[in-house]
């Protein structure tokens, strides 16, 4: 179940139409609902954007997870949160095997960053639902 979460995080991420690449970010998220812009506000609504399958499937976890012991959420959150952390180990041997590769900055470099803001969102969603 846990990896399939994780796995559901990517397969959500990339059937929204969303990419590693700056480029393929989807700035006009930052701009849906208001008459006024607001940095801040359209920061937000372009993360909230980007980032929503991660944020859909810890909250899914902590639903899953709420009527179960203390030992086994905890187990479960450390799992998933280990998937991450493995996926990024990876993507960072990759850059760093492919250091002098043509592509390092149009590739490597971005998928090494998505993948870094995912695991820092993912850390911090889980530890806020677990403390919850």
């Amino acid at each position: 179940c846990i990896l399939a979460c994780s796995l559901y995080c990517s397969q959500i991420f990339h059937a929204t139409g969303h990419q590693c690449q700056f480029s393929a970010l989807q700035y006009n998220a930052a701009f849906v609902g208001f008459e006024t812009f607001s940095w801040w506000r359209g920061f937000a609504l372009m993360m909230a954007n980007t980032w929503a399958s991660h944020i859909l499937v810890v909250l899914l976890m902590a639903v899953l997870y709420a009527r179960r012991g203390a030992k086994d959420r905890a187990t479960g959150y450390l799992a998933f949160g280990l998937t991450f952390s493995v996926q990024s180990l990876c993507v960072m041997v990759c850059c760093m095997l492919h250091g002098r590769h043509l592509m390092v900055w149009g590739v490597f470099a971005p998928k090494f960053i998505f993948n870094s803001v995912a695991l820092v969102l993912t850390d911090v969603l889980l530890l806020f639902t677990y403390a919850i």
